[in-house]
């Protein structure tokens, strides 16, 4: 039982500082590049997407992260939730319905 506590204590020490971490930008301009990068492996993998670059859109609350094609054809990507940058809100080559 004891064992159960300590574990439980160190998980949420964990998880507390990662929360403390998101809060300061590097961290979060790090996520969402990560996770925009991860996007585009799963997704685009086959298109040889090189990295651009990385902005934070104030006016949505955003990263916007390019990446060029092969072909120089420009995409991409919006990467939202501030705190915890990893969900892509916009992809330029899959723009929905």
């Amino acid at each position: 039982m004891a064992k159960y506590r300590v574990s439980t204590k160190v998980l949420l020490i964990v998880v507390a500082v990662l929360f403390i971490l998101l809060s300061f930008g590097p961290v979060q301009r790090m996520t969402a590049r990560a996770a925009a990068a991860l996007y585009v492996v799963l997704h685009y993998g086959d298109r040889d997407l090189t990295f651009q670059k990385l902005e934070y859109s104030s006016q949505f609350g955003t990263y916007m992260v390019s990446y060029r094609g092969r072909n120089g054809e420009s995409v991409g990507f919006q990467v939202s939730s501030k705190q915890f940058p990893v969900f892509i809100m916009y992809d330029s080559l899959d723009p929905g319905p």
